[in-house]
């Protein structure tokens, strides 16, 4: 081609094949169509002037055009003298049928299977016009167009092609934009829409350091650089110099934004730019001084600024400072399971107002009754109280004088029939004996795990969770007509592995629910169920399923973490670091019981009767269809998608009182849902 005489001419033409082919008459040995790009871009190649003989008379005709820079005239007749030779080079090479769908560029339609394109059809090829239009119309039913060069142009040409098309259209490269983020956009738009990603050859040339996210809302963990009173951010280190610099002119171009430009993708633009300028700074200068910041957990607490308080040593203060430490003790008790720092609350301010959410409650009731041994209504967390209120009702009852010690939770041995059934056991074994065995009471979860697993170790890492909780290999009966449960010495880990390589998504779906809620025998146990599911080589899918006669959904959380520490200890040969469980959940259950056989059992007794005295009113709401005598457990949920317009007032609406709104989304959601179902007399 190289050897091909100079002085051919390309140009784009605005019109359809059908307004430019009547020009060309007269010049077929001189210029042709070179490509149909669209509805209304043709592209036309040949002698130098002839192409423009041909543009004048378009132009006349009141049809516009663009001359393309190009080395030579392609597809036109001035590629003529290279076709045999370029056709007996070319057929040197061995050619195979296309190994994924193609569309040719020569027809326009898919490539025939069977068919594999040979020295004649590049031939071909490097003469005809590219039906690049007609192209796009055979590929109308993909779902996502990636354009594979340094600049996206045939996006744009494939858009006007397919006018209404809801395909994606992704670029892997854009002029004057980050490369890496670039991509980083479109691949995440492909797994999006369910593209098979090669996970393990994307990581295979870039080191990565695997973060476990949290997955309940109460798994909180606080990595903020702190601002200290002298300027300086809380770390090993103060950030001074070019990162100091970088962080202040971000804050600043932050806050020139306007605010409806304030997209994620404008502050990702900004702080590219900023920290780029900050690098490029640092490069230039190699003598500087290096810096070193350290990202602080502020979760994980020093041993000697662990919150911890008992009644004796409160006690054993002076009146006058035993209220001080009961508030300083609770703060801390709420800004660790609040993730704040202690010495940022104020006993003042009303809990609820610093998110304090019910399971933080659960949180802080549980270390207040466990360090204090009193008893701390989750009620009273969940009304609003400050520190100091809390601490006052708390200090009345550890000064009382009829205070006694809450019975100690120590480790019962199995009696020879079993242990008893807490009262939330004893409800779930009852509706286990009363609903069919296709209704479940299970809690699950599955999960995708990228990457390779060592199998081996997960095998042991589970068995090593069975052999820890002995719930999880209990199993319940009846003797004399009472449930009891039993914790079986050893029990093989109920586990099972899938090759689920060749199934559709839709089948992994439905085997998920099915396994997920399939009811244990819970007379035989265990009621734990693990299966792992094999979908490609660096691609598995978890599904972990428990009855919830054994586990509840914070369990599950802790289970999780634990089977994780597990497996990187039995794959690394390391004894895994979890603390010892001094107690088990039948334990509890004893110490419960006997808490309830006592005064303060008749106490709670006698309130209750009191509350429920008389006859209940009887709960009879409108409902569009009649209720069926039976129950039949065919629930379901429906989700509702506020307008941004709405959430934006209810977030105005739930600002604490003192700031002129009306305190706590919850509260407001929950006013929400039963407005509709209040009537007079209701």
């Amino acid at each position: 081609m190289g050897a091909l005489p100079p002085g051919g001419q390309m140009a784009a033409v605005f019109a359809s094949e059908g307004q430019v082919a009547p020009a060309l008459e007269g010049y077929a040995d001189r210029v042709s169509i070179a490509a149909l790009n669209g509805p209304e871009n043709t592209v036309i190649s040949g002698e130098g002037e002839a192409v423009e003989d041909v543009l004048a008379a378009l132009e006349a005709d009141g049809l516009s055009f663009h001359r393309l820079a190009v080395s030579h005239a392609f597809h036109s007749p001035l590629m003529e003298p290279m076709l045999d030779e370029f056709e007996q080079f070319a057929d040197q090479f061995d050619y195979h049928e296309p190994r994924i769908a193609l569309v040719s560029n020569l027809t326009g339609s898919l490539v025939e299977p069977g068919f594999a394109p040979d020295a004649a059809y590049w031939r071909d090829h490097v003469r005809s016009p590219v039906r690049f239009a007609a192209g796009m119309q055979a590929a109308a039913d993909a779902d996502v167009f990636l354009e594979i060069g340094p600049r996206p142009t045939l996006l744009g040409m494939g858009r006007l092609c397919l006018d209404g098309s809801k395909a994606a259209w992704l670029p892997s490269l854009r002029p004057d934009a980050d490369a890496w983020r670039t991509m980083l956009g479109s691949l995440a738009e492909l797994y999006v829409r369910g593209v098979e990603v090669d996970w393990a050859g994307f990581d295979r040339d870039y080191p990565r350091r695997r973060l476990p996210l949290p997955t309940y809302p109460f798994q909180r963990k606080r990595y903020w650089l702190d601002a200290s009173a002298n300027g300086t951010h809380r770390g090993q280190a103060g950030l001074n110099g070019p990162l100091q610099s970088a962080l202040d002119a971000l804050a600043g171009r932050l806050s020139d934004l306007p605010a409806d430009d304030l997209s994620l993708d404008a502050i990702l633009d900004a702080a590219a730019e900023v920290f780029g300028q900050a690098l490029d700074r640092v490069e230039e200068e190699p003598d500087a001084e290096s810096e070193s910041v350290e990202m602080v957990d502020l979760s994980a607490e020093s041993p000697a600024g662990s919150p911890t308080l008992t009644r004796d040593s409160l006690l054993a203060r002076p009146p006058e400072e035993q209220l001080p430490a009961l508030e300083s003790y609770l703060c801390a008790q709420a800004a660790r399971a609040l993730n704040l720092d202690p010495a940022s609350l104020d006993p003042g301010q009303p809990l609820d107002q610093l998110g304090l959410d019910s399971l933080m409650a659960i949180e802080v009731r549980n270390a207040v009754e466990s360090d204090l041994s009193v008893a701390l209504p989750l009620a009273a967390l969940l009304g609003g109280p400050t520190a100091a209120h809390l601490a006052e009702g708390l200090h009345e009852a550890l000064i009382a004088p009829d205070f006694g010690a809450a019975l100690p939770l120590v480790p019962v041995e199995q009696p020879e029939h079993g242990h008893p059934l807490s009262y939330g056991q004893q409800a779930l074994w009852f509706l286990h004996q009363l609903v069919p065995d296709e209704i479940s009471f299970n809690i699950a979860g599955a999960v995708r795990v990228l990457g390779e697993i060592d199998l081996p170790a997960f095998e042991t890492a589970l068995q090593g969770l069975v052999d820890r909780h002995p719930s999880l290999r209990t199993v319940f009966g009846t003797v004399k007509g009472e449930p009891v449960q039993r914790a079986l010495d050893a029990v093989p880990a109920p586990f099972r592995y899938e090759d689920a390589t060749g199934w559709p998504e839709d089948d992994l779906h439905e085997r998920l629910a099915y396994e997920a809620h399939r009811a244990f025998d819970l007379e035989s146990g265990p009621p734990l169920r693990v299966i792992l599911y094999r979908r490609a080589q660096a691609e598995h899918v978890l599904l972990l399923s428990v009855d919830h006669i054994a586990a509840d959904f914070w369990s599950m959380s802790i289970l999780a973490q634990e089977l994780l520490t597990l497996y990187v200890a039995a794959r690394e040969g390391m004894p895994a670091a979890l603390p010892p469980l001094p107690v088990a959940y039948t334990d509890y259950v004893h110490w419960h019981n006997e808490r309830l056989a006592g005064e303060e059992g008749d106490q709670l007794l006698a309130y209750w009767q009191d509350q429920l005295a008389g006859e209940l009113p009887l709960l009879d709401l409108p409902t569009d269809r009649p209720r069926q005598p039976l129950q039949t457990f065919e629930g379901d949920t429906s989700g509702v998608i506020v307008p941004a317009e709405v959430a934006a007032g209810l977030r105005t609406l739930a600002r604490p009182p003192r700031s002129g709104g009306g305190g706590r989304l919850l509260r407001q959601r929950r006013a929400a849902a039963r407005r509709p179902l209040w009537r007079p007399g209701l």
